[in-house]
């Protein structure tokens, strides 16, 4: 299970290295620079390592060993037989580039973990040995991203079939992998553009960001990408390809051409009444005795009624257009029917302009059957 650290609640964890006092000398660790000491896996970690002789102090240390225990395990000798006078003091500087198998879990995050050790004696006569460690906070942040096309994980060609001219939904799902959580994650590809940013996203937590298309026809591909922050260092990504093969082609044809051609009806009579076909609401019941044929010369307007007459008229040939044989259109009948009838409840012009440009797209591909009604 990740564990959630914040900047915050690292810098309190680490808090400031305190000197360690022995026989009266100061050791002092800290990293270059001080602040945040919070490090990620690659980085160089730079130590500043002092050993002093308080000027307070009225002896002389002569120390045989000044070493440094490097997070790895190896020792680093630094320094032999120096003699610091009160007052003196000698700084050291070692690099470490931070390597995953020398983290160690402390404190409820991943640490590495330095010791500065002298040994010797002053001219008292006593002893010295002393040693002060400093632990670096590494945080290891990760972004997932998994892209889907019309809910299959196309990773590799051909990807799935979709008829040209048919709805695309391009799902990306970004998961936070990491140990941090991250802010300002952009999601783009490279054929859409930018996707969307999500503000922050939370150790383990997973969002997905979506984006529609038509099916051209061909072999097609899009790579996603996702990028976020982290609380230090430079940003994390993730890329992901999704493919699809564009085959065949979706037809439909225009009020007009229905209006003009009702010898090539099939199902449906241009004398039937719209009431027959589709609910009708109480509160657009003037529609509901005009015919088919009337339908597909309906003019609009600017309020509930109107809208729901340019909403009938494309509805009306994409029943044609559906019910025809030799047109493919990407709609079935009983789709039409249960939309137009859902978008006309709400009495909604909003609602109802959708579905309206839905059908008015689909009724203009062309294509199926010619004004004889001929296949195409």
């Amino acid at each position: 299970m990740p564990i959630v650290v914040t900047l915050a609640v690292l810098v309190s964890m680490l808090g400031t290295a305190v000197p360690v006092m022995a026989s009266e000398i100061t050791l002092a660790k800290n990293t270059d620079p001080i602040s945040p000491n919070i490090y990620r896996i690659g980085d160089t970690i730079n130590y500043v390592l002092t050993v002093s002789n308080p000027v307070t102090n009225t002896a002389t240390n002569t120390l045989d060993v000044v070493q440094d225990i490097l997070p790895d395990g190896t020792t680093v000798t630094l320094a032999t037989n120096v003699v610091q006078e009160p007052g003196d003091s000698n700084t050291y500087y070692l690099d470490y580039v931070v390597d995953v198998a020398d983290l160690q879990f402390i404190a409820g995050a991943w640490m590495v973990v330095n010791t500065l050790k002298i040994g010797g004696t002053d001219s008292l006569g006593d002893i010295i040995n002393a040693t002060t460690g400093k632990s670096s906070v590494v945080i290891q942040p990760a972004i997932d991203l998994e892209k889907y096309v019309n809910g299959e994980d196309a990773d590799t060609p051909t990807g799935p079939s979709i008829v040209v001219g048919a709805p695309v939904l391009w799902e990306y799902i970004v998961t936070n992998t990491g140990d941090v959580d991250l802010t300002n994650v952009e999601v783009t590809d490279d054929i859409l553009g930018l996707i969307g940013t999500i503000p922050s996203l939370a150790v383990g937590e997973t969002q997905t960001l979506t984006a529609n298309g038509t099916a051209a026809a061909g072999q097609y591909a899009n790579l996603g990408t996702a990028t976020g922050t982290p609380p230090v260092g430079p940003d994390v990504s993730d890329e992901d390809p999704s493919h699809y093969l564009g085959e065949g082609e979706y037809s439909g044809l225009t009020p007009g051409f229905w209006k003009n051609h009702t010898d090539l009806w099939v199902d449906y009579t241009p004398g039937q009444f719209v009431g027959d076909v589709f609910d009708i609401p109480a509160e657009l019941s003037d529609l509901a005795d005009d015919t088919l044929l009337e339908a597909l010369a309906y003019k609009g307007g600017k309020d509930a009624i109107g809208m729901a007459r340019n909403l009938l008229r494309q509805a009306v040939a994409a029943l044609l257009n559906a019910s025809h044989p030799l047109v493919n259109y990407p709609a079935t009948v009983t789709d039409i029917i249960t939309d137009t009838n859902d978008a006309l409840a709400t009495l909604d012009r909003d609602a109802m302009e959708v579905l309206k440009d839905q059908f008015d797209m689909w009724n203009n591909l062309e294509g199926g059957i010619d004004a004889h009604g001929n296949p195409l």
